[in-house]
């Protein structure tokens, strides 16, 4: 396992002094960055082999939501590599060492020159060791989309909106769609699957379906969680990506 130390800062936390859920999916991307470059993988490496990691979905859960100026470790470690892909775990704890928020990923390699899918590199297999997941296989990161979606107003992707890929950076979906989130709703669970790259000028069409689930087992059962999903697709309604948040009882 991989970590780094840190200290919640003012500009990652929001009205109430919570870190943001962008800022904790900020953390996990770099932390992975970090892992990569010092164990000689990372951004020179890929660079020079003309490659990137995508990632595909996210699988997030926050037990609690770290606080401004609060001391946390950020963790990260892989779990599997399948012919193009790679699966990463990722953890923030406290400065008790207790979980505060954890998640997994599915990352795609790619040929900066094709544009296609690319066998994971012996490099990476070589460079690092295996884990066990963060969490055991749960929801397939498979979202169903639901047939009753209301459109809501397009925008145009901005400049500002973009990663060193030149696509619109993966936090920024997610930013985007939580301007549809009711008010006062909490994100305690987020899935997000990627499904193609939205680039500068391209226009997105939000559309959003909101509903209740009975929980029917455990300390909870008969109280109802809250999803928002969104769905950021094009002009012909093909996904750019899929947000879905859920607020539990």
């Amino acid at each position: 396992m991989y970590g780094f130390e840190s200290r919640v800062r003012y500009s990652e936390a929001d009205q109430k002094g919570k870190m943001t859920i962008n800022s904790i999916l900020e953390y996990f991307q770099d932390v992975g960055s970090f892992q990569a470059d010092d164990l000689g993988v990372g951004k020179d490496f890929i660079l020079a082999k003309e490659i990137a990691w995508v990632v595909i979905s996210w699988q997030v859960t926050v037990e609690r939501y770290p606080l401004y100026s609060q001391k946390i470790t950020v963790h990260t470690w892989p779990h599997a590599f399948r012919s193009f892909y790679g699966d990463r775990s990722f953890m923030i704890t406290d400065e008790n060492g207790q979980r505060m928020a954890y998640a997994t990923s599915i990352w795609a390699q790619i040929d900066l020159k094709t544009g296609k899918p690319k066998r994971i590199l012996p490099e990476f297999q070589t460079a690092y060791r295996m884990e066990e997941p963060v969490m055991a296989e749960g929801e397939s990161r498979k979202i169903i989309i639901p047939k009753e979606l209301v459109q809501q107003e397009a925008f145009a992707v901005q400049k500002y909106q973009l990663d060193m890929n030149q696509h619109m950076n993966n936090g920024q979906y997610i930013r985007v769609a939580q301007e549809f989130l009711p008010e006062g709703f909490r994100i305690d669970n987020i899935r997000v699957e990627y499904k193609q790259s939205a680039v500068y000028g391209d226009s997105i069409y939000p559309a959003v379906a909101t509903y209740s689930e009975e929980i029917t087992e455990g300390n909870e059962a008969g109280k109802k969680s809250r999803t928002v999903l969104v769905v950021l697709g094009d002009q012909e309604g093909k996904p750019y990506s899929v947000i879905e948040f859920k607020e539990q009882p």
